[in-house]
């Protein structure tokens, strides 16, 4: 009866459980923005750029539109769900604009993330998870 009950425990515990180690580590990618004209070209790079950090002490680390982004990640059926808690080291209420949820999935040997909203991002590794440190 007791190896029942912990066969049935670990089965249940097994499903809906997402994989968490392949979204651990360092990912870059870029949105796709329109150039418009007199526009300066490196102010464009800064907004189109995405660089996360996904820690496995359940923390992440964004930079998106040019603003440092920090909060905490949970498993979701799809991947990870990234609830941000802060922006510029200030604590946000989770409807606040800058605020919010993004979602992570695996897309081949990378991942997308995704915003409601806006069109999703490709990122691709740029360091492996081998640490907790933070983004340059």
């Amino acid at each position: 009866m007791l190896a029942s009950i912990a066969t049935v425990g670990l089965a249940l515990g097994a499903l809906g459980c997402t994989n968490t180690r392949p979204f651990l580590g360092e990912w870059q990618g870029s949105r796709i923005l329109p150039a418009l004209p007199g526009e300066d070209p490196y102010l464009r790079e800064t907004l189109a750029k995405v660089v996360l950090s996904v820690r496995k002490d359940g923390t992440f680390q964004l930079r998106e539109e040019g603003f440092q982004k920090e909060g905490t990640w949970a498993p979701s059926a799809a991947g990870l769900t990234l609830q941000i808690r802060s922006t510029l080291n200030r604590p946000l209420e989770p409807e606040a604009p800058m605020g919010g949820t993004r979602t992570l999935t695996l897309n081949g040997p990378g991942l997308r993330l995704e915003r409601p909203g806006h069109e999703p991002v490709d990122l691709s590794r740029s360091k492996p998870h081998a640490s907790n440190s933070r983004m340059p």
